[in-house]
């Protein structure tokens, strides 16, 4: 199956600007991240408007002001070591999130708004991860 690229048009800037499939190393000091791309807003430097990519260029989520990409950050230090040590699998864990936020659509941290990620950590340190042991 063919994975399509969304429209460039469509990946617009929280300042309301178009924006570029450019390198990463852009935002990062001369130096390449992960795949090398990054979807930045075209008024760039004056606006920092950005959102990594997945392996294929589809962007991983909206593009953020600087509080709610702080905010996402903080959403994903309270869930992220949850998978990767190893106490719950990733799966298991964002369908926690759906669960606790009550939602009948998949949690994606990227696409949160400010508010998103407020009722998000509120919900969480409500609602800690229930870790399910299994026998061998």
């Amino acid at each position: 199956m063919k994975v399509e690229l969304k429209d460039i048009n469509e990946v617009k800037c929280f300042c309301g600007s178009s924006t570029s499939l450019r390198s990463n190393s852009l935002i990062y000091n001369g130096k390449e991240y992960g795949n090398g791309k990054v979807w930045l807003c075209d008024r760039f430097p004056a606006c920092r408007g950005s959102v990594g990519t997945h392996p294929d260029g589809r962007p991983l989520g909206t593009i953020p002001d600087e509080e709610t990409k702080k905010l996402r950050i903080k959403v994903h230090a309270m869930i992220d070591p949850i998978w990767k040590e190893k106490r719950g699998h990733r799966g298991s864990v964002y369908g926690w999130l759906k669960r606790i936020m009550k939602s009948d659509k998949e949690i994606h941290v990227g696409e949160t708004t400010k508010e998103d990620c407020l009722k998000l950590m509120e919900a969480i340190k409500n609602n800690p991860y229930q870790f399910k042991f299994q026998e061998e």
